[in-house]
């Protein structure tokens, strides 16, 4: 989530989605407005550069995708393709959607 804006000390408000959204910055400390953070349960659990937040952003994208039946291509997982790891995401032949 990107920062959008202070809340009160120690939270902030997010962009996630088209929503707004409050979050508690105590473990990461102090963030500045457009600082990308990732999150968990209402709370910042590490402060993002903008390069990782674009790709957990698009693998989170195509993690949707795959659940409502969508094909994942291989751009939102170029990093793990590229590693040799593509078969994390296959699904086994009796579960295909061919």
């Amino acid at each position: 989530m990107q920062v959008t804006g202070q809340a009160a000390p120690g939270r902030v408000m997010c962009a996630h989605g088209g929503e707004t959204v409050e979050i508690d910055t105590l473990l990461v400390g102090e963030v500045a407005v457009g600082t990308w953070l990732m999150t968990f349960l209402g709370a910042a659990r590490e402060v993002m550069d903008p390069q990782s937040a674009q790709r957990t952003l698009d693998a989170l994208s195509a993690l949707e995708a795959a659940m409502i039946g969508q094909r994942i291509l291989d751009d939102p997982f170029a990093d793990l393709v590229g590693a040799g790891s593509r078969h994390l995401f296959s699904l086994p032949e009796d579960q295909s959607a061919q």
